[in-house]
């Protein structure tokens, strides 16, 4: 698996893009052109893609917890974080523009929960390109940005099967898959973790 995303790292920003450019088809096709539907649509869609790309950067993460300054790993590690600030952001035009149009109301704590999100998405890459964040901060911050934003996906999801959103778009048949993925990828996650912790202690 760690030697599959390397391979396909340097490519990763073209798929993330080809990606959004067809939600954005789908999304029109879906909504018949009327404006309102045509974002909500879009922001439910390219939301997929953001757990896509999230969720290769976790299984890589975990994979190598380490920040080797100079090896391939890094590197690799540096891109996956850079790609999905990119591709989230581009989510996150999309859901705002679908919020206003929708005059949706959000709660504060939500709101600030992804606020919190997007900090730390904008801020990782940056932090791995400066020469003065240290071992101990880059996993630090690592740690609770896998936590953070997972627990943001995940949240989104369970809102929208306890029926907490009513103004979504989709159906539970789409969104089980990708609430009982995102369970599973934390799980797996912790084992690997533990897995790698005992490993060092013996």
């Amino acid at each position: 698996m760690k030697k599959r995303i390397e391979q396909i790292t340097p490519r990763l920003l073209t798929i993330g893009i080809l990606l959004e450019v067809l939600v954005l088809v789908a999304a029109w096709l879906e909504s018949g052109g009327a404006m309102t539907p045509f974002f909500q649509a879009s922001a439910r869609l390219s939301g997929r893609v953001s757990v896509l790309f999230f969720s290769v950067l976790m299984i890589y993460a975990t994979l190598v917890p380490g920040f080797e300054r100079g090896s391939k790993e890094y590197r690799t590690k540096y891109i996956l974080f850079r790609d999905f600030a990119v591709i989230h952001i581009i989510h996150w035009f999309l859901l705002a523009a679908s919020v206003y149009l929708t005059q949706f109301e959000i709660l504060p704590i939500r709101l600030a929960g992804g606020v919190v999100a997007y900090v730390l998405v904008g801020v990782m890459p940056w932090l791995m390109t400066q020469a003065s964040s240290s071992f101990a901060l880059l996993t630090s911050v690592q740690a609770s940005y896998m936590f953070w934003v997972w627990l943001v996906f995940t949240m989104t999801y369970t809102t929208r099967l306890s029926g907490s959103t009513p103004v979504h778009t989709g159906s539970p048949a789409a969104w089980w898959p990708f609430f009982i993925w995102l369970i599973g990828l934390i799980f797996w996650r912790s084992f690997m973790l533990l897995r790698q912790y005992w490993v060092t202690k013996k």
